[in-house]
């Protein structure tokens, strides 16, 4: 919103002034920045010239209406209502309806365009609303003079009074003129009236003897697609109910639901989202901060089971929701997410996030956060939900960038487990030739051998990413690879025996389209117990410790020899997951989809023991 100044009236014999109209502002109107203050014409559409008419000025900008037009567009046409120009409400209504879908998407353009990684993204075509006019199901009043029901100009704060408002719907409208002169015991009254049927709310409670009609009202009805809602006076509820269905049909669309799905519906109000597409889903937490919206929600959705109501603020709620989330719908208010909402989004990164907004500069403030890097733009849509306003609806759909083409630069087959049971599509290529690190630092060492794999087949790869790994085991400053013979397995197995030591696991990655080489090394400490020496033998005819660093394998139900682990089990193993998503979040994908629980299961250090053979 326009920052709020002192206002000063302009006298009407003042400041006309001839102008073409180069520009619109957010809020609808012709702007004209030749002069000291932006002066904002109510009226204009850019490219007319046009004679205007100061009316009000602040420290920080002035305002002025059009009082002729020299040259008009061929979008203008004549406003349907008496009232336009003295009452603010619709700035647009000047302007056809078919351009006024045209300036909406524009706005959002132009916001997104203010961030250099959001500017020049794609942007559909505004939906238009299935009607333009009688569709507001919600309107505040003020009361002067009397019992006077009217609106306030926003530019001279002058009092217009109303007997009937275009885009409010007719059971509105018929309230007005049944209070209208009667009102004097408040200075604000609110109406709400379902755009279906004849279930209606008006605050506050009215005590006039004049006033043959309910008032005081706690609650109302609203239908949208044949789900009944009980919607509180202090309840949010979208004031457009035909274009609802629309929003939810493009969340269904983009998100192909299987039925499985658990997502979370955040600043759920009373849960409209949420009713919308329980069917299709497995589960869905709505979350909403006000308590009235939360009770509504319950009593008008109680019976559909799969919906969990939960109160506070979205930022409050999301880190204690532990369940695999499928994706996040926010539809947070004009002041857009939290911060910490987005961190906590982030933190779970879901397959989806969609954004529903009604403010362009928050959309395009939070987008720039929540693209870090993990997710790509899949839909900007903007829809009419206020026509003849300079309000727009905008559902932005956000994916996980899924990384194809990936290569396995390993013959481990433990790698290849992991990977297999993280759900990951991948191709396996061994790598020859490898240049041996002459480093001995254990970090270093990893890492310089994981890249020399993904390098070797970046010689014979054109496109891709390549995954190399190496794992070693690191005792009494000595790094202990695969044993070469018997004896030597022996000999490490003897050092390791009742002792401590670090597993080091090194991954390098090389995306070959992106052309980004990254590497990283992460260590687990191994708590071994005393080995005996009939067991030690036994162990080592089985030959189950030749191909493993340290000549043992932590999963293998054989060698039960692991006392405890001090991190990543997973990287004991030969290839920490946690690790792995973590340098391709670096790179700008998602590296899994689902199974992500077992996954962060298998990382966690105090389950390995269930894990079995891998």
């Amino acid at each position: 919103m326009r920052k709020k100044y002192k206002i000063q009236r302009i006298h009407e014999d003042e400041e006309k002034l001839q102008l073409t109209i180069t520009s619109i502002s957010k809020f609808g109107e012709g702007v004209d920045l030749k002069n000291d203050l932006p002066l904002f014409i109510s009226g204009a559409i850019q490219g007319e010239e046009v004679i205007v008419q100061k009316t009000t000025r602040t420290q920080n900008y002035e305002t002025a209406i059009v009082t002729e037009v020299l040259k008009p567009s061929s979008k203008r046409v004549t406003p349907f209502c008496k009232y336009y120009g003295s009452c603010t409400g619709c700035q647009l209504q000047h302007i056809q309806y078919e351009e006024q879908l045209v300036i909406k998407k524009t706005r959002v353009q132009e916001a997104l365009n203010k961030i250099t990684k959001l500017s020049n993204v794609s942007i559909k075509n505004t939906i238009p609303a299935p009607e333009t006019t009688h569709y507001r199901n919600h309107a505040r009043f003020t009361v002067r003079y009397g019992g006077k029901l009217g609106f306030v100009n926003k530019n001279t704060r002058e009092f217009i009074q109303i007997d009937e408002c275009k885009i409010m719907n007719k059971g509105i409208n018929d309230k007005i003129n049944q209070l209208q002169n009667k009102c004097e015991e408040t200075s604000q009254l609110s109406i709400r009236h379902s755009n279906i049927n004849n279930s209606f709310l008006i605050q506050p409670n009215l005590k006039s003897d004049q006033i043959n009609l309910e008032t005081g009202q706690k609650h109302y009805r609203e239908t949208v697609n044949e789900i009944p809602f009980k919607v509180a006076s202090p309840s949010f509820f979208q004031v457009n109910t035909a274009q609802i269905p629309t929003m939810g049909e493009i969340i269904k669309t983009h998100l192909a639901f299987k039925g499985s799905e658990i997502i979370i519906d955040a600043y759920a109000g009373v849960g409209t989202f949420a009713g919308l597409l329980s069917p299709y889903v497995k589960k869905i937490f709505a979350i909403e901060e006000s308590p009235s919206a939360i009770q509504d929600g319950k009593d008008s959705l109680g019976h559909l089971t799969n919906i969990e109501f939960i109160q506070g603020k979205t930022e409050s709620v999301l880190d204690n929701i532990s369940e695999n989330i499928d994706a996040i719908i926010v539809d947070p208010p004009r002041k857009g997410c939290d911060i910490q909402s987005i961190k906590s989004i982030l933190k779970m990164k879901p397959n989806n996030i969609i954004y529903v907004s009604c403010d362009p500069d928050t959309l395009a403030r939070d987008l720039q956060l929540l693209l870090n890097g993990m997710y790509k733009i899949d839909l900007i849509q903007p829809l009419d939900m206020f026509p003849h306003t300079h309000h727009v609806e905008t559902i932005v759909v956000l994916t996980k960038q899924i990384c194809s083409n990936i290569i396995l630069a390993s013959s481990s087959p433990r790698r290849r487990k992991i990977l297999e049971l993280a759900n990951i599509d991948f191709i396996v290529k061994e790598p020859n030739n490898l240049e041996y690190s002459a480093d001995r630092n254990p970090e270093i060492y990893v890492e310089n051998i994981s890249m020399s794999k993904a390098k070797e087949i970046a010689k014979i790869e054109s496109s891709g990413i390549i995954i190399g790994s190496d794992t070693i085991v690191y005792s009494d400053n000595e790094i202990l690879e695969k044993p070469k013979t018997i004896q030597h397995m022996k000999t490490m197995l003897e050092s390791l025996s009742g002792s401590n030591h670090k597993v080091t696991t090194g991954i390098s990655i090389i995306d070959l389209d992106k052309k980004i080489e990254i590497s990283k090394s992460l260590s687990t400490l191994v708590s071994m117990k005393t080995i005996t020496s009939e067991i030690l033998t036994k162990y080592i005819e089985s030959g189950r410790g030749f191909d493993k660093a340290g000549a043992y394998s932590i999963q293998d139900p054989e060698f039960n020899f692991v006392e405890s682990i001090e991190g990543c089990y997973l990287n004991v193993v030969g290839l920490p997951l946690c690790l792995l998503d973590e340098l391709f979040v670096q790179l700008g994908y998602s590296l899994y989809l689902s199974n992500r629980d077992n996954m962060h299961e298998l990382c966690n250090s105090s389950k390995y023991q269930r894990i079995g053979n891998i």
